[in-house]
């Protein structure tokens, strides 16, 4: 399994082999693919700039995400208490049956920043937290920052603020508080001791059990779209995978299904043949071409002159394909945009 700071939405990948762990023999692939992107941001955001400690406490957002899950289970391994938030009974149900250690006072709803400001208090009798892992913005980055006890790390993952350059407020750092902004793109494409120190917390973590495959939701290759969309709606628990290989791992082409160019439904094939050899002295010369015995490829199948002229003459409409030919091919990397 391997981490990629760019271009991972692929068929085939060249990895950094600093970026690289072996995969332990009774994980799937589809298994092995929710580690090390989760685990990385976990270990580095957790350990590597927050410097946690055993026994201390710590708040992680979103905690049946898939950074959360791993956050959680890299906290635990400390002996930290955690507080948790989520948006859901159903993902607190989840997170305390693959974590039965937490108890309903360990969880707060990540959409309400008086609820966890309060659930910190009361857990910690108003020390507040050491670190918080933060993805929340806006007002509930504030209540977050409110979270910390006196030298507490705040450890922010999320984009909207950092790109937006958000207001902060000095006063914060009146108690001594540190702010780290994370960005993984940048860890992993430059060279540092930190990187090293990530490969080498992941590959023990995974040795000694603490690293375990996430829950995911798998979609076909031909359900990229349902995947996104599903994600957006932020309904899942751990990570979201898109299946291009079959079991035997030969990869599978994607076949859009039959599309028309008009309203109807229907292309007129006179037109676009037209439009596609053009007009020569009002006549068209795919019929000039058609009279001399030409043969043309209409639909994967092949139309002699007779049959072609037939259906110039009489305009009888016919349904192609829009798209013709595979549009994915194995051989290339693609990037999926717009239609959400």
């Amino acid at each position: 399994m391997a981490a990629l700071p760019l271009k991972g939405l692929a068929t085939s990948l060249v990895s950094d082999p600093k970026l690289m762990w072996e995969i332990p023999s009774m994980w799937s692939l589809e298994e092995a693919s929710t580690v090390p992107m989760a685990y990385l941001t976990a270990y580095y955001s957790l350990m590597v700039r927050g410097r946690m400690r055993k026994g201390e406490t710590v708040l992680i957002h979103a905690g049946s995400g898939g950074v959360g899950v791993a956050a959680i289970a890299v906290a635990l391994s400390m002996d930290c208490k955690v507080f948790a938030t989520v948006s859901s009974k159903e993902k607190r149900e989840f997170l305390q049956k693959r974590f039965p250690t937490l108890m309903n006072d360990n969880f707060a709803d990540s959409r309400d920043e008086r609820d966890f400001e309060k659930v910190v208090r009361q857990g910690t009798q108003g020390r507040g937290v050491d670190i918080v892992l933060n993805s929340l913005a806006l007002d509930k980055l504030q209540a977050s920052i409110r979270c910390l006890a006196h030298y507490g790390r705040f450890i922010e993952i999320g984009k909207f603020d950092l790109f937006n350059n958000s207001d902060l407020g000095m006063e914060i750092f009146l108690k001594s508080i540190t702010f780290h902004g994370i960005l993984i793109d940048s860890l992993l494409q430059h060279e540092s001791d930190e990187k090293e120190q990530v490969w080498r917390l992941l590959k023990e973590g995974t040795l000694s059990g603490v690293v375990q495959p996430l829950p995911y939701t798998i979609f076909s290759h031909e359900k990229i779209e349902e995947a996104f969309r599903f994600m957006a709606s932020g309904k899942h628990m751990g990570k979201i995978l898109i299946q291009i290989r079959d079991a035997d791992g030969n990869i599978s082409e994607i076949k859009p299904e039959n599309q028309s160019l008009d309203q109807g439904g229907i292309i007129n094939e006179k037109q676009d043949l037209n439009n596609n050899f053009g007009k020569v002295d009002g006549v068209t010369e795919f019929q000039e071409q058609a009279q001399e015995g030409a043969t043309f490829e209409i639909e994967s199948i092949s139309a002699n002159s007779s049959t072609v002229a037939n259906i110039l003459q009489n305009n009888i409409p016919r349904q192609i394909h829009a798209i013709r030919r595979t549009f994915f091919q194995p051989s290339k990397s693609y990037v999926v945009i717009g239609g959400l």
